[in-house]
């Protein structure tokens, strides 16, 4: 009973809120643009950020293949991060 419990509740959670996230998804998107660091810096920091919100999900209990669509949409949202930033400093 108090597995079905917690499988409804589950259920019913968002995983992962990119709004909650903004601050993870503009930070991202600084340290991926910033030509001073390397590709290597670059790849360390993904990696790490990646991984640390996988765990946080994973410890939660999400499933597998919910902990990859939510990491999928993090990476889209640093995408459009980047994309608006670039948008933002293209001269007119």
């Amino acid at each position: 009973m108090a597995q079905q419990a917690s499988e409804a509740v589950r259920s019913t959670l968002v995983p992962f809120p990119l709004k909650s996230r903004a601050v993870d998804v503009r930070r991202a998107a600084a340290l991926l643009t910033d030509e001073s660091l390397s590709e290597a810096a670059k790849t360390d920091y993904w990696a790490r950020i990646t991984d640390r919100l996988a765990r946080q999900l994973g410890d939660h209990g999400f499933d597998p293949i919910v902990i990859a669509i939510e990491l999928c949409d993090f990476e889209d949202a640093v995408d459009d991060e980047i994309a608006r930033r670039h948008l933002r400093s293209w001269p007119h």
